[in-house]
């Protein structure tokens, strides 16, 4: 009888030991697993995580909300926000309208260089025969989008043939440099890009 409570025991005892052995093996098998993911993502697939991190932290969105005005103590405004715009060559395809636009191309000109003070050659280099559209200026005050607007250019039906205009808002500090050490100003980097600056 003693005998086989001897039998019974070490057959627990290697069902035991054999029990342990499988957990340890499962808990290997999910250790190496988990390092060999670590591994692919780490190593083999950095450059996409990589590209991937800086897309999320490097976004290029931009926000058209007013930046509000700055006052210093006595009433002072340091920074204001100002309307200005954007101003396009555009055409469409209608050969109708291209036509018109090109008949009177050296009005057009002569138009957009006094009221721009842009150079006539740089803009006539812009406005080819298959332009679409093309940038001529940038942060281009009211008074002035007005003017060309308003400008008897062609005869024709198409309202505001040959501009397009598009708005931004564009920062002015009526006292110069003041207050500029704690206020900073948005400039540009390298690639063209909008940064803020101090």
């Amino acid at each position: 009888m003693n005998l086989y409570k001897g039998d019974l025991h070490k057959k627990k005892k290697k069902i035991h030991f054999s029990n342990q052995i499988i957990v340890v093996f499962i808990i290997f098998a999910i250790g190496l697993g988990i390092l060999l993911q670590s591994f692919r993502w780490q190593v083999l697939a950095n450059d996409k995580f990589v590209a991937l991190a800086q897309q999320q932290y490097q976004s290029q969105s931009s926000s058209d909300t007013g930046r509000g005005i700055i006052y210093a103590s006595d009433g002072t405004i340091l920074a204001i926000d100002e309307p200005a715009w954007i101003v396009y060559a555009s055409l469409s395809s209608l050969q109708s309208e291209r036509e018109e636009f090109f008949k009177y191309k050296e009005k057009y000109l002569a138009t957009v260089t006094s009221v721009l003070g842009l150079s006539k050659d740089q803009v006539d280099k812009l406005i080819t025969n298959d332009f679409r559209s093309v940038k001529l200026a940038e942060g281009v005050s009211d008074e002035k989008k007005k003017a060309l607007e308003n400008a008897q250019i062609f005869d024709t039906q198409y309202k505001g043939l040959g501009f397009y205009f598009e708005k931004q808002e564009q920062r002015v500090y009526p006292n110069g440099n003041l207050a500029s050490h704690i206020l900073g100003f948005i400039g540009k980097d390298a690639n063209g890009s909008y940064i803020g600056q101090y």
